[in-house]
């Protein structure tokens, strides 16, 4: 089954939308409601809702995010190309930055991979700007040019 999704308004579209191979059509802007009644129509689904969750939700991790404090057992140079690697959005390089931290700072390295693991760049960078020793450097950085 496909569904098209668009932005168009104009009615003399749709043949031309279904002639393309869509089942459907629905405009934009429309609810969630609205795509999940069109894939039930079409495949014959039937949703069952439940009331409320059986399981407790997950705390957000921006709820459990451990304090920068967590950061000064890292050295400048680790900082600085975490730092980096964030900037680059390098899920990559900030994993391999990950497996430097000392087995003594579990919750730092559970944390950064979390974050990693969910492109949660804005939130490492977050994280390093209230640790503060980063933007001190640069200052200083720029003090001495």
């Amino acid at each position: 089954v496909i569904l098209a999704l668009t932005a168009t308004a104009f009615e003399e579209k749709l043949p031309e939308m279904l002639a393309a191979g869509c089942d459907d059509v629905l405009r934009k802007p429309f609810q969630a409601e609205d795509m999940f009644a069109l894939m039930g129509q079409h495949l014959k689904l039937q949703y069952r809702y439940e009331d409320e969750p059986s399981a407790p939700m997950a705390p957000a991790l921006s709820a459990i995010a451990p304090s920068a404090e967590l950061l000064e057992a890292m050295s400048m140079d680790w900082l600085q190309s975490l730092q980096k690697a964030t900037a680059r959005c390098s899920d990559t390089e900030i994993n391999a930055l990950i497996q430097q931290i000392p087995s003594d700072q579990a919750k730092l390295s559970s944390h950064l991979s979390q974050l990693a693991e969910a492109f949660q760049f804005d939130q490492i960078l977050r994280l390093l700007e209230q640790d503060g020793r980063l933007s001190e450097v640069m200052v200083n950085d720029s003090m001495a040019k």
